[in-house]
């Protein structure tokens, strides 16, 4: 997938993520747990590759202007059974 939007670190783990749909600027907020990404067997990953990462899995259900303003990890794994799955293999890969 394409890349169409830009994440801007506003610390403490926490990133908002800007893009576009239908020409309307969209800003989603999302949020990264230290202790669920240690879960996931992810510290080592950058938090922005993991932010790209989970905007990619969840544009693929979901257009950008449909996502919650407020998007944390947890969330979207309790909400997709394959999500945490994905993510690994995804970032292991890259």
């Amino acid at each position: 997938m394409q890349r169409d939007w830009t994440v801007e670190d506003l610390g403490t783990h926490t990133f908002l993520v800007h893009g576009t749909e239908h020409g309307d600027r969209v800003d989603v907020e999302v949020g990264l747990d230290p202790s669920f990404i240690d879960g996931l067997g992810l510290s080592g990953v950058p938090d922005e590759h993991i932010v790209d990462a989970t905007v990619a899995y969840l544009l693929e259900h979901q257009r950008l202007d449909e996502l919650p303003a407020e998007v944390d990890l947890e969330v979207v794994a309790a909400a997709y059974d394959d999500f945490a799955d994905r993510l690994r293999t995804g970032l292991q890969a890259g």
